[in-house]
Parts: C-alpha cells; structure tokens; sequence
C-alpha cells in the first residue's frame, strides 16, 4: 500500500468514527484533508480501500437517512415523547 493510500484509507476510517459520534469540528478538518488527497491524483483501489469506501458510503447513506427522520419528526406536531 502506497503512502497515498495509507492516508486515504486513515481519512476515511477518521471520518467512520467522527460519523458515528458526530463530531462536526472533526468532520471538517477530515473535509479539508479529503479535498487535499483528491487533488493529489489518481489513487490504486486496493481491497481495503474498497472496504472502507463501501463502509463509509453505507454510513453516510444510514446517517442521511436517519437525519431526515429526525427533522420530519422534529417538525410535526411535537406530539413526540422523545422530542420533548
């Protein structure tokens, strides 16, 4: 594994872990990394990466989802045990 994809493959299990915390200082400071990474060219998909990458993508995906629940059931009625 190259340097490269040693840092990619780190960014991306930081950011699986910031998710899952949601910690938004750290999920910027991973976006600004990500975007220097991405500017530095074309990347060889190991397995692992792959791995990571198919993870990540299921977590983004689930936490979008469950966001916009929230934010459905945020603004009804307010009826909602949990939201009060």
């Amino acid at each position: 594994m190259t340097t490269r994809e040693r840092a990619i493959t780190a960014v991306i299990d930081e950011t699986i872990e910031a998710l899952s915390v949601f910690d938004y200082e750290r999920l910027l400071s991973l976006e600004q990394r990500i975007m220097l990474l991405a500017k530095s060219g074309m990347i060889h998909r190991t397995s692992s990466l792959l791995d990571r990458q198919t993870l990540l993508k299921r977590m983004l995906n689930e936490t979008g989802d469950n966001l916009a629940i929230l934010t459905r059931l945020h603004s009804g009625n307010g009826n909602h045990t949990w939201a009060r």
